[in-house]
């Protein structure tokens, strides 16, 4: 991998980048593997992941079940697009290139909301969901600024305070209707959407394969199934 210089010290400021990236290299060298292989033993199998890899080429029957991707066109319908990670992948990466299902992911947001499982304790669970940025004005800049509509299927807009955790945005204030405040969420950019709300015992995701930045039609699917969610169970 390529060296970068840092754009600040930790703690001091947030940008979204390959910080994730890294901190797979890191946990690949410190165990003296692969990021595939460690995060296959200490998460995918005791989870029951099955179709969760990198590597889906070398995974019988695997390439046959991948789903196309797709591109929003000018008319608002959809037209076939290419995918976004390389077969076969060049590295394993901490922040994106998984191929999973929305079966074994769930299963792994499960685990998350059960405190860990048998997978994590409560305090790295705890500690998943503590705020990072208290104190920088970049990420609400960002929130705030120009590029607020681009992140229209990233963030909820009914959003108040949001601060970056490290499993993602974390939302400090409660949405009437939705999420609680605490609630942890990220996407992915095929339009994919998780969140975790812990102070009520729900986790849900999204699944789409539609590349489309601030996809309006994706924005009114997530917040309707939200809020039917929480109509439903809680």
């Amino acid at each position: 991998m390529k060296t970068y210089p840092l754009l600040f010290e930790p703690g001091e400021g947030w940008m979204y980048g390959s910080g994730t990236d890294w901190a797979g290299e890191a946990i690949a060298r410190i165990n003296n593997t692969t990021l595939e292989e460690f995060m296959r033993s200490n998460i995918w199998e005791p989870l029951d992941m099955a179709s969760t890899t990198f590597h889906p080429e070398l995974h019988p029957g695997m390439m046959d079940r991948l789903v196309a991707m797709y591109e929003r066109a000018d008319d608002q319908g959809l037209e076939r697009g290419a995918w976004l990670s390389h077969i076969p992948a060049q590295h394993d990466c901490g922040g994106h290139g998984l191929w999973s299902t929305p079966c074994d992911w769930t299963k792994f947001l499960s685990m998350v909301l059960a405190d860990g499982g048998s997978i994590l304790s409560k305090a790295s669970i705890d500690e998943i969901f503590e705020p990072q940025t208290i104190g920088s004005t970049d990420l609400q800049e960002l929130l705030t600024g120009p590029l607020r509509a681009s992140l229209r299927s990233t963030v909820d807009m009914d959003a108040g305070r949001i601060e970056m955790a490290l499993g993602g945005p974390l939302y400090m204030d409660a949405i009437p209707g939705k999420r609680s405040a605490g609630t942890l969420q990220w996407a992915g950019r095929p339009n994919l959407f998780w969140w975790i709300d812990r102070a009520k015992g729900v986790a849900a995701a999204t699944f789409t394969q539609v590349i489309s930045q601030a996809d309006a039609r994706f924005e009114e699917l997530t917040s309707e199934f939200e809020v039917a969610v929480y109509a439903e169970f809680t």
